[in-house]
């Protein structure tokens, strides 16, 4: 039986504080470490690769299902956080697929308890506390020649945006010498994607993705996708191979290899 006249002389035990641990200061030095540490995104090699490679102009060409636009949501909103003034824009074939983009961002924010909201004049945007802005728009031309001041432009399904559309959108990088990043399957021997891909110019960062490096996919799925979907799909959607229209007589690369200027003039 307990000495309740001894109650007062028991050992007290502290109590837990209530006081909160402090929070780990956010990585942002490194990306991948920022999507592992923050996003909780655990990037595989070559998306690591892609992460880290500070292109001033990236080209990634990868098969379907690799996290495209998974990786392109964290460059977007690394650079929202580290770049003073950023102003990330982001142009699919459609509005639909450019807003996922950005609703891929606003989840990234929300899981690190920052709260989201919108710049107020484009529908699909994103507006941080410190002024930095993303905005979505879709591969319209008429819709694509007001903005500026761009520091970083994501061009998502590149190969399915008309040349035209990027040739009214490029100017928005001429004031900030922004950052340029064309992703997309390939869809052929044309366009601005194909001939940026097939030039010489070193002035590209070239990152190339097919599926039997991709971890996540099966290979009894590829198998199965070769055998149902035929040859020459496959090899476009995950062997990223960029190949002549069909019914072609001749090989683009092989007739453009053929053309010169040296000629003078007919009089």
């Amino acid at each position: 039986m307990i000495d309740v006249s001894k109650k007062s002389q028991m050992k007290r035990w502290p109590r837990p504080s209530k006081r909160a641990t402090p929070a780990k200061p956010m990585t942002l030095s490194d990306i991948v470490t920022f999507a592992r540490e923050i996003l909780r995104f655990d990037p595989d090699e070559k998306q690591s690769e892609v992460l880290r490679a500070k292109a001033k102009r990236g080209l990634l060409c990868c098969t379907r299902q690799w996290g495209k636009s998974t990786v392109a949501a964290i460059l977007a909103l690394h650079h929202l956080l580290v770049e003073p003034k950023a102003f990330v824009v982001v142009i699919s074939p459609s509005e639909k697929q450019s807003a996922e983009l950005v609703r891929k961002v606003k989840g990234f924010l929300r899981q690190m308890g920052t709260k989201v909201k919108g710049d107020g004049h484009v529908r699909h945007s994103v507006l941080l506390p410190t002024g930095a802005r993303m905005i979505a728009l879709p591969a319209t031309e008429d819709t694509n020649r007001c903005f500026g001041g761009v520091t970083l432009m994501l061009v998502d399904e590149a190969g399915h945006v008309p040349d035209s559309v990027y040739d009214a959108v490029r100017p928005f990088l001429a004031t900030t010498d922004g950052a340029l990043w064309l992703l997309s399957t390939p869809n052929g021997k044309r366009g601005f994607f194909w001939k940026a891909w097939s030039a010489e110019s070193k002035r590209w960062t070239r990152f190339t993705v097919r599926a039997k490096d991709c971890p996540r996919i099966p290979k009894d799925f590829l198998n199965e996708e070769r055998e149902t979907r035929g040859e020459r799909r496959y090899r476009q959607e995950y062997e990223c191979e960029f190949l002549d229209a069909a019914g072609s007589v001749f090989d683009v690369s092989l007739i453009l290899t053929r053309v010169t200027k040296d000629f003078l003039p007919l009089e």
